[in-house]
C-alpha cells in the first residue's frame, strides 16, 4: 500500500491509470484492483481521489493560494471539477473549508489585490460638476 501511495503523491498532477498501480507492485488489473477493493474498502479511483484532496486541504491552508492553483497542482482539469471532488468528499467547498479555517478575513486575504483592484472601476465627478 505504501508503494501505491508513493506512486500516486508523484503523480498527483497525472492522471494514475489503474494500469500503472498495478504495474507498480507487479500485479495484473483486475487482481490488482480486486485485493485494493479487499484490503482498503474502496476502489483504486476513490483512493486517488482521497489523496488528491488531502493534498488539497493541506494547500487549502495557505491563504495566498488560490483555489485555481490548488486545483490544478492536485491534478484536476477545471475548478469546477476540483469543487465538486472536494464538496463529495468533505462536505463543503474549497472556500467553504478555507472560510472555516480562517474565518471572515479569507475572503480579502485569498484575493490578489492588483486582480481585485483592476476588477473595480468607479468614475470620479469631472470639476466641472458639483458634488
Amino acid at each position: 500500500m505504501r508503494k501505491i501511495k508513493e506512486l500516486v503523491d508523484a503523480n498527483m498532477d497525472d492522471d494514475l491509470s489503474l494500469d500503472e498501480m498495478a504495474q507498480s507492485v507487479e500485479l495484473s488489473t483486475a487482481h490488482f484492483a480486486r485485493m485494493f477493493r479487499k484490503t482498503t474498502g474502496e476502489i483504486p479511483h476513490q483512493f486517488v481521489l482521497r489523496q488528491k484532496i488531502e493534498r488539497a486541504k493541506t494547500m487549502l491552508r495557505d491563504r495566498a493560494t488560490r483555489v485555481l492553483d490548488v486545483a490544478v497542482a492536485c491534478g484536476f482539469k477545471t475548478q469546477q471539477h476540483f469543487a465538486q471532488v472536494f464538496r463529495e468528499v468533505c462536505g463543503t467547498s474549497p472556500t467553504e473549508y478555507r472560510w472555516e479555517l480562517f474565518g471572515s478575513g479569507v475572503a480579502v486575504n485569498s484575493v490578489n489585490n492588483s486582480d481585485w483592484a483592476s476588477r473595480i472601476s468607479f468614475e470620479l465627478p469631472s470639476s466641472s460638476q458639483s458634488i
